[in-house]
């Protein structure tokens, strides 16, 4: 499957959808909400799914030392790193 180009609103679909986060309304999570210990409750297992999905819809490889905590604070945060990821693989 080609990479997908990365937007804030499929971010958010692909968030919700691949941590079967059943009670939020893509729609409805702000760009500078938390991931991590906010409303969401993500704990770790959810940053691996999250990783994962993220490397094969948007076509990119995340390697550990290169992802800062910040990375994942925020969607908007998150949105970046992808974004960045994906003009430096894909050029």
């Amino acid at each position: 499957m080609p990479a997908v180009e990365i937007t804030r609103q499929d971010l958010k679909e692909m968030i919700v959808s691949s941590l079967q986060l059943e009670d939020v309304n893509p729609a409805d999570m702000k760009d500078d909400e938390l991931l991590f210990g906010g409303q969401f409750e993500l704990d770790s297992v959810d940053a691996l799914e999250l990783v994962v999905a993220i490397e094969s819809r948007y076509g990119i490889k995340i390697r550990s030392q290169d992802v800062q905590a910040r990375d994942f604070k925020s969607l908007d945060s998150l949105y970046q790193m992808i974004r960045i990821s994906q003009k430096t693989s894909h050029p």
